[in-house]
């Protein structure tokens, strides 16, 4: 999600949209990687697509240099 969902091609949303759409009878677990300075409005379209949502971020580099990760469930919450 370099720097936001809506600062990818195509777009974070739109790849979870087509996840959601072929594999609607499953249970999915999705795993995104985003930096630490992620747009928050782009976050929350993200979270929008699921159940159930968590963000980590991991501080091994300096401050805003940093990258962490997305999970998201559809059909299932944890």
């Amino acid at each position: 999600m370099g720097g936001g969902a809506r600062r990818t091609t195509p777009p974070v949303t739109d790849i979870v949209d087509v996840l959601a759409a072929r594999f609607a009878m499953n249970r999915l677990l999705c795993a995104i990687q985003v930096p630490e300075t992620v747009d928050a409005a782009s976050l929350t379209q993200l979270a929008t697509r699921f159940d159930w949502t968590m963000r980590r971020t991991y501080a091994l580099n300096a401050p805003g240099q940093n990258h962490g990760v997305v999970l998201g469930t559809r059909g299932w919450m944890p």
